[in-house]
C-alpha cells in the first residue's frame, strides 16, 4: 500500500490546527489562573516586593492573566505550592474498603499461618 506524501497545504493545515490547539490550551490555563485568584485572593505571590515590607497578593495579579504564558504558569505554581503547604494531609492513593471475600481470605491466611505441621512438634 502506498502512502501519499504530504504537501505544503497539508503541512499548513496541520500547523494551523496545532496553533488553534495551543491557543485553546493557553486560554484554559489563563482561566485556571483566574479561578485560583478568585478562590485564593490572599496568597502571597512576591514577598517583600522591591525591598519594601509589603507583599504582592494574588488579588493584585488579576491584570497579569494576559501576560506571557510562562509567567502565568509560574503564578499558578506559586498558588498551588501555597495551598499544598497549608494542607498537611497528602493523599497518595485511594483506599477502597475490602469486599467480604477479601476479608474472608485474609482471615483464612492468618489461620493458615497459625497452623503448625504435626511433624515439627
Amino acid at each position: 500500500m502506498a502512502t501519499k506524501r504530504m504537501t505544503s497545504n497539508d503541512y499548513a493545515k496541520e500547523l494551523h490546527k496545532l496553533k488553534l490547539d495551543e491557543m485553546a490550551l493557553e486560554k484554559h490555563i489563563r482561566e485556571r489562573l483566574n479561578k485560583l485568584i478568585e478562590l485564593n485572593p490572599d496568597v502571597v505571590i512576591v514577598e517583600n516586593f522591591m525591598g519594601s515590607e509589603s507583599n504582592l497578593l494574588a488579588k493584585n495579579y488579576k491584570h497579569f492573566i494576559n501576560d506571557d504564558i510562562q509567567w502565568v504558569l509560574h503564578i499558578i505554581q506559586v498558588i498551588e505550592d501555597d495551598l499544598a503547604s497549608k494542607h498537611p494531609h497528602k493523599q497518595t492513593e485511594i483506599q477502597f474498603p475490602k469486599t467480604q471475600h477479601e476479608k474472608i481470605m485474609d482471615i483464612a491466611k492468618r489461620i493458615q499461618a497459625l497452623n503448625i505441621p504435626e511433624n515439627n512438634i
